[in-house]
């Protein structure tokens, strides 16, 4: 449980109890889901704890819950908590003119707002953009930390270069990030840490030297399904 910035990493651990006498082990698997959606199946061994560690979760309250799913000694048994994440501002509503988010280590949120201009992020900061809209503007984030850009129309380009920490532009799947319209081209750029940009409206496409892990374990950089 607990809360977390978003951008940084929020890791669940599950830890069996068992009012069992006998000295067995438990064996089986442990699914984890995040709001009803499965992450991972990870096997029970009585060396590791299963846990799930993840950045990608969007600004809001969370339901992470654990399933086990039993073995010929000990029954199944599910356990959930709840999470939320926060950001240092946050922006709603409607908002005039251009937007230029700075700060190293900080953590800017767009929620359903409507943006005059361009929207862009700088070194170090972390943006999460949700159903928003930009009708004349362009979205570019150079440097930044973590980016999420789910749910939002765009005017102009959707520009992402250099990032130090996971992008994801819409995934519907795991991260539970809506697809984007972007009205002119998507450019994913030199992104090593990650990127899963899967289902999106867009004119165009460009991708270069973009590479890392995906949201959650087993997932790796995605770049799918997006189409004019």
């Amino acid at each position: 449980g607990g809360t977390s910035r978003f951008g940084a990493r929020a890791n669940f651990t599950l830890s069996l109890g068992t009012t069992s006498a006998s000295s067995t082990t438990p064996t089986g698997s442990i699914r984890f889901t995040v709001d009803g959606t499965l992450v991972a199946t990870l096997p029970l061994t009585p060396e590791v704890s299963p846990s799930v560690a993840t950045t990608a979760l969007l600004p809001g309250t969370h339901t992470i819950a654990a399933s086990y799913s039993g073995d010929g000694n000990f029954l199944p048994g599910t356990a959930s908590v709840t999470h939320t994440v926060t950001c240092s501002t946050t922006y709603t509503g409607t908002v005039k003119g251009s937007l230029s988010l700075t700060g190293s280590g900080k953590a800017f949120c767009v929620l359903n707002a409507t943006i005059g201009g361009s929207l862009s992020v700088g070194s170090g900061a972390a943006l999460a953009v949700v159903g928003s809209s930009l009708p004349k503007g362009s979205l570019s984030a150079k440097g930044s930390a973590q980016l999420m850009v789910c749910g939002t129309r765009t005017g102009g380009a959707l520009t992402v270069q250099g990032a130090t920490a996971l992008v994801v532009i819409g995934d519907a799947g795991h991260s539970r990030c809506a697809p984007n319209t972007i009205a002119g081209t998507l450019v994913l750029q030199n992104d090593l840490h990650g990127v899963v940009a899967i289902g999106n409206t867009a004119s165009n496409v460009i991708t270069k030297n973009i590479d890392g892990p995906g949201p959650y374990p087993g997932d790796v950089t995605t770049v799918s399904g997006n189409h004019p």
